[in-house]
């Protein structure tokens, strides 16, 4: 008992030892090493205190162990240790929304009066934009915002909301894992924090990403899977295929779990021992056609192709491929980072005394359920950066907390020693997220941080850029957010090319744009900005398929873009396809019901396709709504001469010319069109 009890201890020693030394060997000594960077950017008393917790936390546990042990049999202790947790999670929040795509969520939602529900994220969203017409309900209350501010706000507050509630939902649920682990109370609420602050603590501070979802039904499907591995119930098992296919819903990224929920389905259902042993191989098979089928639908779908790395890599990251030294070295830094606690699990799996043959049905459901998250880190593109996307990739690492836990009940010491490697061990949970999620959470320590990153691999300073100047607007830090965008043409070549060919484009000179156009679309073809101008560039050359097809993929990378859709409308009008351009108006004017520009390419259609007094009436609404918008004018008067209502076509057109702009290049048809009018009228009254 003592050697097994002291063997711990030493591994947890050479864990902090090795943890600590490869922070400073990192620094010095290896060229991609982001990970181990942490304690340059954020203050010393952090790192120390971090530090600190590995001893207090042991020592404290270990002195008070059974007053704590009197005092948490006590019905309030629960609810006063869970508040605790929540109120640590809140404390440590995320101040802004630089990680996780979180500055594309916030305008996700904010640009448009109505949310795309996608298959891929529905229920998420759903429930989003629930939040957001709640929260928008308070917000226009407080008339020193703008519509647009105040919209900010409400997503804002709807992705903090959904995302605390998701933090929250995952506490329950490790408590509820750690109860049927364990029935000592001390050691449910130890076994609590082991799981709750595992490698994908970064998710649980608030951040802005819909991978908060996975951790939670990570945590929950994991606990009614190891309900029916115990005690295989009917009941229970409909639940759990039913969270399971919610959680699909939610965020079809949770499909990882596919392989584990039909393990524990299988061990379930069977009854002999020897059948339940063969589990293993229909839930190994499962995630590799998973695997092949999710590589297969992206192939064949430019919005998927973006997330899955290739063996080659992706533009603009071209030599980051699957098995390439790079990537292997973030995903070896990334666990090292996160959960070196993994250096436990495999000493509990291959220690001397272990029967590996006959590992307890719900060790190997976990493990099944971690390979599938490993899995899952490993193949999951970093596209605006590794660090930058660490925060939604931890996400997929929830089970190894869950592994560890359940390897640790199985550890043969006594009661006392037990709970001695469980101190140690939660110390480590909550000591290391404290020593590195400052570089997250604080926005000061992770401008700093990420620059750095940026300065080593130059190719994701365009989205850096642009999350960090959304994420300092919205702070209203203005002159930092200045900082950020002046660096766009200074650190990145592509976005000074890019410049230049808006230049170019606004003298006339397509043809030479799209030359360097076409060049900045093979190294970023997600930039969808670029495929704008590309498009603009090709329908001013007449060339209406070639501009359909950058115009279709802007569609695709960004649904919510209101330009995108006004320039897709005069691709149709353009090419003289009016149906097709009536049907695309009514879905843009469904997502944009009170922008007026949308409304007025729409009544433009309307027009060319004869329905006269529908225009008419749209033309109507525009001005009464905006009247610095003079093209309904123009409607307005040739609806009028074609029902020879002439006075009234000549008074919109004389106001349509004093009103537009002298280089709006419908100004001189129009004149011409009024000085025929007039002259015919003048005739007319001789």
């Amino acid at each position: 008992m003592i050697e097994n009890f002291k063997s711990y201890f030493r591994l947890f020693f050479i864990i902090v030892l090795i943890y600590a030394a490869s922070r400073v060997l990192g620094i010095f000594f290896l060229e991609n090493n982001w990970s181990f960077i942490h304690p340059l950017h954020i203050p010393l008393w952090e790192t120390l205190f971090s530090l600190l917790l590995l001893i207090i936390i042991p020592l404290f546990l270990y002195y008070y162990f059974d007053k704590l042990s009197s005092f948490l049999n006590n019905k309030f202790a629960v609810p006063a240790f869970i508040a605790l947790l929540f109120f640590a999670i809140w404390f440590f929040r995320y101040d802004s929304f630089v990680y996780g795509d979180g500055n594309i969520r916030m305008n996700q939602i904010a640009m448009a009066p109505s949310i795309f529900l996608e298959w891929f994220e529905f229920g998420s969203l759903f429930l989003i934009s629930i939040l957001y017409k709640l929260f928008s309900l308070f917000s226009f209350l407080n008339n020193s915002l703008t519509e647009y501010q105040a919209n900010l706000k409400s997503a804002y507050n709807s992705w903090i909301t959904f995302s605390f509630v998701m933090s929250f939902f995952s506490l329950i649920g490790s408590f509820k894992i750690a109860s049927l682990i364990s029935k000592e109370r001390f050691n449910q609420l130890l076994y609590t924090v082991v799981i709750f602050f595992g490698a994908h603590s970064l998710v649980l501070f608030g951040l802005l990403a819909i991978e908060t979802a996975v951790v939670t039904f990570s945590i929950w499907i994991s606990y009614f899977c190891m309900k029916i591995i115990y005690k295989s119930s009917s009941k229970d098992l409909i639940y759990t295929w039913i969270l399971f296919v919610l959680s699909v819903s939610f965020y079809f990224a949770n499909i990882y779990m596919l392989p584990a929920v039909i393990y524990a389905t299988i061990v379930a259902k069977n009854k002999i021992v020897s059948d339940k042993k063969k589990a293993l191989m229909p839930a190994m098979l499962i995630l590799i056609v998973s695997l092949f089928l999710i590589y297969l639908f992206a192939q064949n779908n430019f919005r998927f192709a973006q997330f899955f790395l290739t063996i080659d890599g992706l533009n603009p990251n071209s030599d980051y491929g699957l098995f390439s030294t790079t990537h292997i070295s973030d995903v070896f830094q990334a666990l090292f980072l996160l959960f070196p606690q993994i250096i436990f699990i495999f000493y509990l799996y291959f220690k001397k005394d272990s029967d590996r043959e006959n590992q307890t049905f719900d060790i190997k459901f976990a493990a099944v359920l971690s390979v599938s998250g490993l899995l899952a880190l490993f193949v999951m593109n970093p596209i605006h950066g590794f660090p930058v996307d660490l925060p939604r990739f931890s996400a997929f690492l929830a089970p190894l907390s869950i592994l560890l836990a359940l390897q640790l009940s199985k550890v043969n010491l006594s009661v006392r020693h037990n709970s001695l490697v469980l101190f140690v061990l939660t110390a480590l949970a909550i000591a290391l997220p404290a020593g590195y999620s400052g570089a997250y959470n604080k926005i000061d320590n992770a401008d700093g941080y990420l620059e750095s990153y940026f300065e080593e691999k130059p190719q994701f300073y365009l989205s850096g850029c642009h999350a960090f100047r959304d994420a300092y607007f919205f702070r209203k830090e203005f002159s930092k957010a200045d900082q950020w965008e002046w660096k766009l043409p200074i650190e990145s070549q592509d976005f000074l090319n890019f410049r230049g060919c808006t230049e170019l484009l606004a003298s006339g000179q397509d043809a030479a744009a799209l030359k360097i156009l076409y060049r900045i679309i093979v190294q970023h073809p997600y930039w969808s900005e670029v495929r704008y101008q590309t498009a603009q560039a090709q329908l001013n050359l007449n060339r209406y398929e070639l501009a359909r097809a950058q115009i279709d993929t802007c569609l695709i990378i960004s649904p919510y873009d209101k330009e995108y859709h006004i320039l897709n409308l005069q691709c149709y009008q353009k090419a003289a396809d009016f149906s097709g351009g009536y049907d695309a108006a009514l879905f843009a004017v469904a997502l944009f019901p009170k922008e007026m520009d949308v409304l007025t390419e729409m009544m433009a259609i309307q027009y060319r396709r004869g329905e006269l007094s529908f225009a008419d009436s749209l033309a109507t609404i525009i001005l009464e709504n905006d009247s610095s918008i003079v093209f309904p004018l123009v409607i307005k008067g040739f609806v009028a001469e074609y029902e020879e209502r002439f006075d009234e076509a000549i008074a919109y057109f004389e106001l349509f010319t004093t009103k537009a702009r002298e280089d709006d290049p419908d100004v001189p048809i129009i004149r011409k069109k009024l000085n025929q009018l007039v002259l015919k009228q003048s005739n007319k009254q001789q």
